[in-house]
C-alpha cells in the first residue's frame, strides 16, 4: 500500500543521498574553504490530509568557516524548493552559521510559497462549525544575530520581515494582506554535545518580539516565545528527548500571526483545526539506533490552543507515534525518516530531514 511505497523510496532516496555526500569534496582542513566543504542532495516526500502529497529537494552544504576553529560545528547553507498534490509551494534559503570558536552564531533565512490551507470557524457557543478554505501569498526575511555572553548563554538581535495576502472560501470574510516588520531580542542557553543530533544536554530560546509600526508593520502587537529542548543519553546508544513549547500573542494579533497546533511541536495535527493567540505544547521521543545507520523513534505529547475573541479553547490535544530512520549523512550525524502519527479526530505521515527538534 501507501505507506510500503513511501518507505521504499526513502530507502532509494537515502542511497541517492549517501552516494552524493561521499561523491563531495571532503571536509578537511586548509586553506581553501570548498575542502572544508561538504554537499548533501536530500529529496523531500511528505502527505498529509490537508496538502496531500508533497515532493521538493533540499541543498545542503556543510562548511567548517576556520581551518583552526576546534570548537564551532560546521556552518550549513541549504536552498529548498517544493510542491504540493493541493498546489502548494514554497521557495527558499537559509544559512546558519558558527564563527569564532562558537562564541557568534548568526542565522538568515528568505523565502516565498503559497499556502492553500484551511481554519475552523465555530457556528454556535457549542463548539460546533466548518472548516474554511483560504489562500495565503506570503514572502519573508528573517536575521538573527547572537554572541555568546558567557558560559553557554547567548543574547542578540532579530529582525523580520514579511508580506501576505490571504484569501478566504467564504463570502463574509474580507481578504487580508498584511506587512509585518519586527524586532526582537533572543536569549539561549545551548550545552547540546552536537547541535545537529544531540544525544544529551539542553537548548533553550527564549524570544521577545515586537511588531511596531514605527518599523513598518500594519498592526502592532507583540509576541513572547520559548521552547526548550532536552536530551538524555540512555543505554544502547538510545536517546530520551523531550521539548516544551510556548507562544503568547498580546495585542491585534493579525490571522497570519497565529499558531496552529501541529508540526514540529505536536506531530499527528495537519488540518488545522486548532489555532491560537495562545498555544502550548509538551513532547517526549525516544530514539534508538537499532541495525547500523538504521534508527526508529516513538514519541507521545499534549498540547492546547487557548481561547481567544470568543473563540472557544481546544481543551488537552492528546497525540502520538513512530517513525523509522536512516543516517544519510554521517559525518553530520543527520538522519531523514518517515514518521506517522494520529491526534484526536486527525493523523499525519512526515518525511523528516534531521529530527523533530
Amino acid at each position: 500500500g501507501f505507506m510500503y511505497k513511501l518507505l521504499l523510496l526513502l530507502c532509494l532516496f537515502a542511497h541517492a543521498g549517501r552516494a552524493q555526500q561521499k561523491d563531495s569534496v571532503p571536509a578537511v582542513a586548509g586553506s581553501n574553504i570548498f575542502k572544508r566543504t561538504s554537499f548533501a542532495v536530500i529529496p523531500i516526500l511528505a502527505y498529509n490530509r490537508s496538502y496531500g502529497t508533497s515532493a521538493g529537494v533540499l541543498l545542503n552544504a556543510f562548511t567548517k568557516l576556520s581551518a583552526t576553529d576546534q570548537k564551532s560545528p560546521p556552518s550549513r547553507s541549504s536552498v529548498g524548493f517544493g510542491y504540493t498534490q493541493n498546489k502548494s509551494w514554497f521557495a527558499m534559503a537559509t544559512q546558519r552559521l558558527y564563527i569564532n570558536e562558537d562564541k557568534w552564531r548568526v542565522f538568515w533565512a528568505l523565502g516565498l510559497g503559497k499556502s492553500n490551507f484551511q481554519f475552523f470557524e465555530e457556528t454556535d457557543d457549542m463548539g460546533n462549525g466548518v472548516f474554511v478554505n483560504y489562500q495565503t501569498h506570503a514572502r519573508f526575511f528573517t536575521t538573527n544575530v547572537m554572541y555568546n555572553i558567557g558560559g553557554r548563554w547567548y543574547a542578540g538581535l532579530k529582525y523580520q520581515f514579511s508580506t501576505s495576502t490571504t484569501e478566504f472560501d467564504i463570502e463574509n470574510k474580507p481578504d487580508e494582506t498584511t506587512r509585518l516588520s519586527s524586532w526582537g531580542i533572543p536569549v539561549a542557553f545551548d550545552n547540546r554535545d552536537y547541535v545537529y543530533y544531540p544525544a544529551k544536554g539542553v537548548i533553550a530560546n527564549l524570544l521577545l518580539s515586537d511588531n511596531a509600526k514605527w518599523l513598518g508593520s500594519d498592526v502592532a502587537f507583540t509576541t513572547f516565545s520559548v521552547n526548550v529542548n532536552h536530551f538524555i543519553s540512555l543505554k544502547n546508544k538510545a536517546i530520551l528527548a523531550s521539548r516544551f513549547f510556548n507562544y503568547l500573542g498580546i495585542g491585534e494579533v493579525p490571522f497570519i500571526g497565529q499558531k496552529v497546533v501541529g508540526g514540529k511541536d505536536l506531530r499527528g495535527y495537519t488540518k488545522g483545526t486548532y489555532r491560537s493567540d495562545k498555544v502550548m505544547a509538551l513532547q517526549t521521543e525516544y530514539r534508538y539506533n537499532f541495525y547500523k545507520k538504521w534508527g526508529m523513534v516513538a514519541f507521545a505529547g499534549i498540547a492546547s490552543a487557548f481561547k481567544y475573541n470568543g473563540i472557544s479553547g481546544s481543551g488537552l490535544l492528546p497525540a502520538g507515534g513512530a517513525g523509522i530512520r536512516y543516517q544519510i549523512l554521517p559525518k553530520q550525524k543527520m538522519n531523514i525518516g518517515v514518521d506517522v502519527a494520529a491526534g484526536k479526530d486527525d493523523w499525519g505521515i512526515y518525511f523528516r530531514i534531521g529530527e523533530a527538534f
